[in-house]
């Protein structure tokens, strides 16, 4: 027989080997379950053939052939393998052992990184039908991956041998499990950490779902203003392009000036016609008429006091001031939208304007106060060519009617009543009636109620109830 561990032939029955003294019932054991290399000169021609090979693969035609061993193993729980029990009950059937041994090619360049072990690893595909758990599913190829370095013999039988010693010193050999792929990790393996990164509803992703949204939201509000802003200036641009600087629109860049105060328009049509003559009379013309047209909204609207007039009076004019000072040069000097005797014409109708609201808005005022004689009287100056006589004249009767109803209240609070009184009682109540009408004239000389028909009525049917009783 073959000594495992020093590879030396044994003639004789011995129990341990006279030249390593390991014991050979513990490998003859060992050896029903693992192939051994029968011959040496086969065993010479597998180390030739590794040691010639660097990156190509070995030619399996070279290698040796491993002898087909089938040992049926008998239930000895006496039996070690390396010193460690053997429970033989656990194997119930070892078949096809006539399996090839496959070499990964042998890195030579050993070091202590452990990625490189795998490639003086083992794979033995032999099917085994087991029941004992150690082995774990022996119809699978199993590589086995022996503790070697750069000393140890890098032989099949080296490896083998180092095998065996590993088992004898109670090392256990495990076989090669691939990592498992990235896909195949518990993510719960840190609860701590999944709970951080994925729960939906943590407070941290609430917050940055929040900052999200509101960062995408301001980011689209300014993108719409840009928007809005770029079609607004070049909606303003494209009008501007098409805009005629001449008298035709001197109404629109007028009412643009009093809207926005802007005078922009104004200034560049007045230097686009500075040299054209024609073009500067027609624009000064209209421009008298425009302003003439605004003055007489002074006349025609309805104020309803000299506050109010005053207010629009102050605005016309700082118009005309701003008017006015638009100026630009040309060959004959210095020119304006208005010249300088419409310019003064404006000037005067607006002050006459003034001059005239004042009597009749200091009226209106004395009216609203109940100040009937005082406001008859202003009412009364305001002369034909004021542009309030007209509306003057009218408050004239306004007076005197205000001052007729309260009469006629007077006369009906006195006369309540005088029905139930006697005839004396009741002379005494109309001579009452008849002396208050009377006082009403006097109180209001101004108005002239003697004259006044609807007064004279009053006064007469009065006098007339007291002679009927005297």
């Amino acid at each position: 027989m073959r000594c495992l561990i020093c590879n030396k032939d044994i003639d004789g029955d011995f129990e341990r080997c006279p030249e390593c003294g390991s014991l050979l019932e513990q490998q003859s054991a060992f050896t029903s379950v693992l192939p051994v290399i029968s011959e040496e000169d086969e065993r010479k021609k597998f180390l030739e053939a590794i040691d010639a090979m660097e990156d190509d693969e070995v030619d399996l035609d070279d290698l040796p052939s491993l002898n087909n061993l089938v040992t049926d193993l008998k239930d000895d729980s006496d039996k070690k393998i390396g010193g460690v029990p053997f429970d033989t009950s656990e194997i119930t059937k070892i078949t096809d052992l006539d399996k090839t041994i496959e070499i990964e090619p042998i890195d030579t360049n050993l070091s202590d990184n452990e990625a490189e072990y795998d490639y003086n690893g083992v794979e033995v595909k032999d099917e085994y039908e087991v029941t004992n758990p150690f082995l774990d599913d022996m119809d699978k190829t199993i590589q086995f991956k022996p503790n070697v370095t750069s000393e140890d013999d890098l032989s099949l039988t080296g490896l083998i041998n180092k095998q065996i010693e590993d088992m004898n010193n109670g090392n256990e050999i495990k076989p090669y499990i691939a990592d498992e792929p990235v896909s195949d990790i518990d993510l719960t393996s840190d609860p701590e950490e999944v709970q951080e990164e994925y729960v939906f509803d943590s407070d941290d992703s609430i917050k940055q779902r929040k900052r999200t949204l509101i960062t995408a939201f301001v980011i689209m509000i300014v993108i719409i203003c840009g928007c809005f802003t770029a079609l607004y200036i070049m909606d303003n641009k494209k009008s501007n392009e098409n805009v005629v600087y001449n008298s035709s629109n001197t109404e629109s860049f007028l009412n643009n000036f009093i809207n926005s105060n802007n005078d922009k328009e104004l200034k560049k049509l007045l230097m686009d016609i500075r040299n054209n003559r024609e073009e500067l009379e027609k624009t000064q013309k209209e421009m008298y008429k425009l302003i003439e047209d605004k003055l007489e909204e002074l006349n025609t609207n309805e104020y309803s006091s000299i506050v109010s007039f005053n207010n629009d009076s102050n605005k016309y004019k700082e118009l005309l001031s701003d008017i006015y000072a638009i100026t630009e040069t040309n060959g004959e000097g210095t020119i304006r939208l208005l010249n300088n005797g419409d310019y003064q014409k404006l000037i005067d109708k607006l002050d006459t304007s003034c001059n005239n609201a004042k009597p009749y808005f200091e009226a209106l005022d004395l009216l609203n106060e109940k100040s009937y004689n005082e406001a008859y009287v202003l009412f009364s100056k305001i002369e034909e060519d004021n542009n309030y006589y007209s509306k003057a004249q009218s408050y004239l009767s306004i007076v005197v009617d205000d001052v007729l109803i309260l009469i006629k209240n007077d006369v009906i609070k006195i006369e309540s009543g005088i029905e139930e009184l006697s005839d004396d009682d009741k002379l005494i109540r109309y001579s009452q009636i008849e002396d208050v009408i009377i006082a009403y004239s006097s109180l209001y000389e101004a108005l002239d109620l003697n004259n006044n028909e609807d007064y004279t009525n009053l006064l007469n049917t009065y006098k007339e109830k007291v002679n009927s009783l005297s």
